[in-house]
């Protein structure tokens, strides 16, 4: 019977109250099925025995363990919206599985101008605090991927940067000394030109330590880098020519 409630709750406390006061009930033939049902694989109290072909006409894959059937495998015995046979009843009914739900069905509510129906207000709370886990796993990854810094990317970022700057090196057979954080002096071949002020030369020497302060960094490493794009791109051109 339709009815109507008002009330001044949230929709989706509302909605779980509700919900929480259904009882299950057995499933009777020609019902709709309100979900997918489904038989887990395990085992079960029957013994050997006529059983075994009843379960087997409905789709149903049974082995004996220990003097007992046992399902072998998972099985969707019905489709969310579709009908109930008599056969797929008395299989429910002796498997004690009760899909059916006696209590308030609701339809939907509706509150400041928004219409949320039941497949929305039926979403449990933790079910919304997996998504916000997975959200959370989702966005990790993928700040990763693209190399976005942030304070809790930046750590496996870095880590990351090494491990592929070790690769490299390994695969090019660069000498980069990862073990170690120097610094490597510059000579200047403009000695003779001198800053205009000791701010000036100060400012000179800070931006050129700060340029070379990384690990693995060496001349002989920036040398052999420029090698190796020379090659390369000396190949990108003999390939494109031919």
């Amino acid at each position: 019977m339709p009815a109507l409630v008002f009330t001044n709750d949230n929709p989706f406390k509302l909605a779980n109250q509700i919900n929480k006061n259904k009882t299950p009930a057995p499933a009777r033939p020609g019902q709709i099925s309100p979900k997918d049902i489904i038989i887990p694989a395990g085992p079960t109290s029957f013994t050997p025995g006529p059983i075994i072909g009843e379960l087997a006409q409905v789709g149903i894959k049974t082995a004996i363990e220990g003097g007992k059937l046992s399902i072998k495998e998972d099985v969707t015995l019905v489709r969310k919206g579709q009908e109930i046979s008599k056969k797929v009843s008395e299989t429910l009914t002796k498997l004690s599985i009760m899909p059916m739900e006696i209590g308030i069905n609701l339809v939907c509510m509706y509150e400041d101008g928004k219409i949320y129906f039941s497949d929305v207000l039926s979403i449990t709370q933790d079910v919304y605090l997996d998504m916000l886990k997975q959200a959370y796993l989702d966005s990790f990854g993928l700040a990763l991927g693209i190399g976005y810094p942030t304070k809790e990317t930046i750590t496996n970022l870095i880590s990351k940067s090494v491990l592929e700057a070790k690769a490299l090196a390994q695969k090019t057979q660069t000498n980069l000394d990862f073990t170690s954080h120097k610094k490597h002096e510059i000579r200047d071949d403009k000695k003779d030109i001198a800053p205009h002020t000791q701010e000036d030369k100060k400012h000179k020497e800070d931006k050129r330590d700060q340029s070379h302060d990384f690990i693995g960094y060496s001349e002989e490493a920036v040398d052999k880098a420029q090698e190796i794009l020379k090659d390369l791109q000396d190949k990108k051109i003999q390939e494109h020519r031919t």
